[in-house]
């Protein structure tokens, strides 16, 4: 696109340089089709590229965010352990219950309030009497 627009300036200032008598009025009337074109591609292209660049942006803010809690939850858990006589069994479960509970407080503001989730009532599906779906919400897992 950018080869086109400067190779037509280029015949456009060749014309008017060559010939004196041209009526100039006509001639940029001539040409507001493929401006107007040239300018809608222009836009669109700069409108795509922004929102690909933005959710690569929230793509590494949110993968910044995890790395952050991570690193807090080790930082936490491995502090809060010092000095008491935990079992390596006790002390992973204590730090997975830690680190569940960060990442579902974090999560709160990625899923909408009205989010469900359909479950299949029996275990086999695919037979007929096993079509039937549940619904649930998110929150009614939590407090299980």
């Amino acid at each position: 696109m950018f080869i086109l627009l400067i190779k037509g300036a280029a015949d456009l200032s060749f014309i008017i340089s060559s010939d004196k008598d041209i009526n100039i009025e006509a001639l940029m009337i001539s040409r507001v089709p493929y401006v107007t074109i040239a300018v809608a591609v222009i836009t669109a292209s700069y409108k795509v590229a922004r929102v690909f660049i933005s959710e690569i942006m929230k793509i590494n803010n949110q993968r910044l965010s995890l790395t952050k809690i991570s690193i807090i939850a080790k930082d936490v858990s491995f502090s809060s352990e010092h000095g008491l006589s935990l079992t390596d069994e006790e002390s992973y479960q204590l730090r997975t219950n830690l680190k569940m509970q960060m990442l579902r407080d974090h999560l709160k503001d990625y899923l909408s309030k009205d989010f469900t989730i359909e479950l299949p009532k029996r275990l086999l599906g695919i037979f007929p009497a096993g079509k039937e779906k549940v619904t649930v919400k998110p929150e009614a897992i939590a407090t299980e």
